[in-house]
């Protein structure tokens, strides 16, 4: 837990920290020490199948709006954090609820999952619609 913490704190003071014009990024001594340390450490397991916001591609690849969030903070610091296909979402939680990863990069905030993640504040919002043609007609 203390791990997922650290690791929480450290990507909230990139969302502060961040100098959007010179899109530079300043960490603490003792932040950067930590990074430094457990940068081997750090897994992230994506969703591999929940376009457009992450998945594994054919290639296995990590794709999408969370790859490209997670490729810009990766170079902001100067690292490369490792992905791990865990095949399915259930999987995906599991591996988090087993300190397997240090999280995901998308996912819907709920009182269950709150109690073994920690949040940020979301980098997109996407509303939710229902779609239907016009005239619609229910059978």
């Amino acid at each position: 837990m203390k791990y997922s913490i650290i690791l929480f704190l450290l990507i909230i003071n990139i969302f502060i920290s961040c100098d959007k014009k010179s899109e530079q990024l300043f960490l603490t001594q003792e932040e950067n020490e930590w990074l430094n340390k457990n940068i081997a450490d750090i897994v992230f397991t994506p969703d591999p199948s929940f376009m457009p916001f992450e998945a594994i591609d054919a290639k296995g690849n990590f794709i999408g709006i969370g790859a490209d969030f997670l490729e810009k903070i990766e170079n902001l610091l100067s690292v490369k954090f490792k992905i791990k296909n865990s095949g399915n979402w259930s999987s995906v939680l599991q591996n988090i609820k087993n300190n397997e990863s240090a999280g995901v990069l998308a996912i819907t905030m709920t009182p269950e999952r709150m109690k073994y993640l920690n949040f940020t504040e979301p980098y997109i919002n996407v509303p939710v619609v229902f779609l239907a043609r016009n005239p619609l007609t229910i059978f």
